[in-house]
């Protein structure tokens, strides 16, 4: 009587190379929808790292204002041409009315605001469509970029536990 050998590792075929070229293509299939994503929130990306960008310099001229009058201005106009090399700055790049004298809304600092105050702050962008996002410029010159959603939802969370 013969014994039957289970052992499959010798077995002739091409079982294993063809898994591999399964997990290969799933791998670039995978790679490709998320290009396609990517590509598709492109405009947005670009629109608020460009305001990103803007609320950096529009910074560094409030620090260059204050460090010169010892004060801040009472609205961003003062800014102008004298603070700023370029006053297109004080827009956002999804702001086409141009009707005021910035796109951003401006709150000034008083003496003893802390660092973290936010000085001034961007509501126009979206991280994905319905996802809205707020850039907000810092005393100190930094800006930060936050998820008003997530944001909502963890002051409801904080409301609940008092």
């Amino acid at each position: 009587m013969e014994l039957q050998n289970n052992d499959t590792t010798n077995r002739p075929g091409c079982a294993r190379p063809l898994r591999g070229c399964a997990i290969l293509i799933m791998l670039v299939l995978v790679g490709m929808v998320a290009l396609i994503i990517y590509l598709g929130n492109m405009p947005r990306t670009k629109d608020w790292v460009t305001c990103y960008g803007n609320m950096e310099q529009v910074g560094a001229a409030l620090g260059r204002y204050h460090d010169v009058k010892d004060n801040y201005p009472s609205d961003l106009s003062e800014l102008k041409k004298e603070y700023l090399g370029n006053t297109r700055v004080l827009y956002c790049p999804l702001d086409h009315s141009r009707k005021s004298i910035s796109s951003y809304a401006y709150h000034r600092p008083k003496p003893s605001s802390s660092a973290d105050f936010v000085v001034a702050e961007c509501h126009r962008h979206e991280m994905f469509k319905g996802v809205p996002i707020v850039l907000r410029l810092h005393k100190s010159g930094k800006v930060t970029v936050t998820n008003v959603v997530v944001q909502t939802n963890k002051l409801k969370a904080e409301d609940k536990k008092k």
